[in-house]
């Protein structure tokens, strides 16, 4: 049996949620207290307590507040230290992390993100809009949004090489191609952000890419643009969700493919990414158990537990169907 979560958060359990806070937390009473994180679940655990990182941006903090207050979609409840702490941490200057965060709050409130929690209906089950097309034109288990511990979030897999990019392009118009990206980032960023504020933790995601049987035409340049464009929307609007891509197994042609792609992305993507062969050393399949168990780790990565693609799937924090 396929070993998909390791730990359970401890959490006190209410019948609704805070007036104003985010749908995702519904259920909590109220979190592990922010001030006093849980200890680093193991060794490799690098996470860095929210209480600490308040402390040392509560200037920068308290700056940001003042200046995104009088934005009428603003709510102290909700756009709270944690929340604002994310832009300062992307923005050296406080006037783009001001910036950011007002933009933040009109694309969230155009998109209705706010509304609706989607933690239940992960990105390969999604049925309805773009998001919904994408998951059913892809290959079953191409793409996968996996929760190894509930004490650290999200980790999810790709093998690019099964993707077929000129069906996708051809069924999904260019100006629609951000939803796809719009779902997986709303959905990683529900429990991310639900896992920091039950653990007291700054946690992030990561994406693992299997891209060893990738040749030179199996993504068009149209597809990388495409990418690109919406890979660099969501780092705008989801500050301090994604911490590394790890590029896993590159082929002969790796060299020249990255040559062609690297200037066509974000420059903010690229230095989140970390090529490594993970089957063939096991120094570099260490790297993972950052995010989760060594026994967590799948079989396609040079792990002991099973498929990806055979984990169960999430349902609540601790809770498996």
């Amino acid at each position: 049996q396929s070993h998909t979560h390791t730990q359970k958060t401890t959490q006190t359990m209410a019948s609704s949620p805070p007036p104003s806070s985010w749908i995702w937390m519904k259920g909590i009473k109220e979190s592990i207290n922010l001030s006093n994180p849980i200890d680093p679940v193991t060794e490799h655990d690098q996470r860095p307590a929210v209480k600490d990182l308040i402390e040392q941006h509560r200037a920068r903090i308290d700056k940001v507040a003042a200046g995104i207050s009088d934005d009428p979609l603003f709510e102290p409840t909700k756009h709270d230290d944690l929340w604002i702490l994310r832009f300062c941490l992307s923005h050296k200057k406080s006037k783009n992390a001001i910036a950011a965060a007002k933009s933040t709050l009109e694309f969230r409130a155009k998109h209705k993100l706010d509304d609706k929690d989607i933690r239940f209906v992960p990105p390969h089950k999604v049925t309805e809009g773009v998001a919904g097309l994408h998951a059913k034109l892809i290959t079953p288990g191409c793409i996968r949004f996996t929760i190894p511990d509930t004490n650290r979030g999200v980790v999810a897999f790709f093998k690019t090489s099964t993707i077929n990019f000129n069906e996708l392009m051809e069924k999904i118009a260019r100006s629609d191609w951000f939803q796809v990206f719009l779902y997986f980032s709303e959905w990683t960023h529900q429990w991310v952000d639900r896992v920091t504020r039950t653990t007291g933790r700054l946690t992030k995601t990561v994406r693992i890419f299997d891209i060893s049987d990738m040749g030179l035409t199996t993504m068009p340049m149209e597809a990388i643009r495409r990418d690109s464009d919406a890979a660099a929307m969501m780092e705008d609007v989801f500050p301090q969700l994604l911490e590394t891509i790890y590029l896993c197994f590159p082929g002969s042609v790796f060299n020249i493919s990255w040559r062609i792609a690297r200037p066509l992305l974000p420059s903010r993507v690229v230095s989140k990414m970390d090529v490594l062969n993970p089957i063939k050393h096991e120094k570099e399949r260490q790297r993972f158990e950052k995010h989760m168990a060594a026994a967590a780790v799948p079989i396609e990565f040079g792990g002991p537990n099973g498929s990806y693609r055979d984990w169960k799937e999430e349902t609540e924090a601790g809770q498996q169907h």
